[in-house]
């Protein structure tokens, strides 16, 4: 009596019960212990927290070819370039070209899925970077995020002109890819500006 042998897949899935799992779950962001670090000490070592789940602190910059984060105690260069986890896209034109994804589908970075919290914080943090009156932007955003900060190349082809990261406008920066919006802070542009020029205003002791 011929008795035919089973398919391949069949086969497989019999001797190797994780293989129909590991076929149809793609690849996410592994789960580690999310470590706090000041931005000044990430863009000192960054290749110390390439691919670790973070959590930073800092001013959010949103223009055109530009979605940062940055601290004024430390600027320096490269930069770190912002994007969305989840199918959020970056709410800026630059030559990234993510402005658009695809519904309920995440973002994938070097084969990685990412997603995002998405609940009233991010709500808060998407419009206060986005409000615009007159093309000019009206508050001074400073935002708590928890996400996974990617390093890009360490490589250079010299000490006096470093080779970018690779992330972001033109391969400018790092990447953060934000996963949770853990804080928002948003303060009116025109009262940091009045506040700034009443300090110059003030008598020097």
């Amino acid at each position: 009596m011929h008795t035919s042998k089973p398919h391949l897949p069949i086969l497989l899935i019999l001797l190797f019960p994780g293989f129909a799992s590991a076929q149809s779950t793609p690849s996410t962001a592994p789960t580690t212990a999310r470590v706090s670090v000041s931005l000044c000490e990430l863009l000192k070592t960054p290749q110390a927290y390439n691919g670790k789940q973070i959590q930073i602190r800092g001013k959010i910059n949103l223009e055109f070819e530009d979605f940062s984060i940055y601290d004024t105690g430390c600027n320096t260069w490269p930069g770190i370039w912002l994007m969305f986890g989840g199918d959020v896209p970056t709410p800026t034109k630059s030559t990234v070209n993510d402005n658009s994804r695809i519904p309920d589908r995440n973002i994938k970075v070097n084969g990685i899925e990412y997603g995002i919290a998405k609940d009233q914080k991010l709500e808060e943090f998407s419009k206060a970077i986005a409000a615009r009156q007159d093309r000019k932007t009206l508050y001074r955003v400073t935002a708590t995020l928890a996400g996974t900060f990617l390093a890009g190349r360490a490589h250079q082809h010299s000490e006096r002109f470093p080779s970018p990261p690779g992330y972001g406008h033109m391969g400018c920066c790092y990447l953060f890819v934000i996963q949770q919006v853990l804080a928002v802070e948003t303060k009116p542009i025109a009262d940091d500006a009045k506040e700034k020029w009443s300090t110059l205003q003030q008598p020097k002791p």
